[in-house]
């Protein structure tokens, strides 16, 4: 549980610096 929630903050992270 506490991967998968780590993954989805990694992937917001990740389109906000793509952005």
């Amino acid at each position: 549980m506490l991967l998968l929630s780590f993954h989805i903050i990694s992937s917001a992270e990740l389109q906000l610096i793509t952005r």
